[in-house]
């Protein structure tokens, strides 16, 4: 299963899709199932005129991150979050 949200970022100047969900189960998994997914994401946002394809992962899954780099996805900053408790 894999979620793909698309909007426009200014500090990006067009559109850029985020890749929410990337899900294979995990008896699947080495068996290209993840990397035809993204690729089908790829070439849906590339028909749409979107800029750029990004994910982001906790820092503790490094076989995710090795998945990405494998789909030439490159490191590219850090993701800052701050929790909000409700009132």
């Amino acid at each position: 299963m894999i979620d793909v949200v698309t909007r426009l970022q200014l500090h990006h100047g067009g559109l850029v899709a985020t890749v929410d969900s990337l899900v294979v189960d995990s008896s699947l998994r080495g068996d290209g199932i993840g990397a035809r997914l993204l690729e089908h994401a790829v070439e849906r946002a590339t028909a749409r005129g979107v800029r750029l394809i990004e994910v982001t992962s906790s820092s503790a899954r490094t076989g995710a991150h090795q998945f990405y780099e494998r789909q030439h996805f490159e490191k590219n900053g850090i993701r800052l979050v701050r929790s909000i408790s409700s009132a």
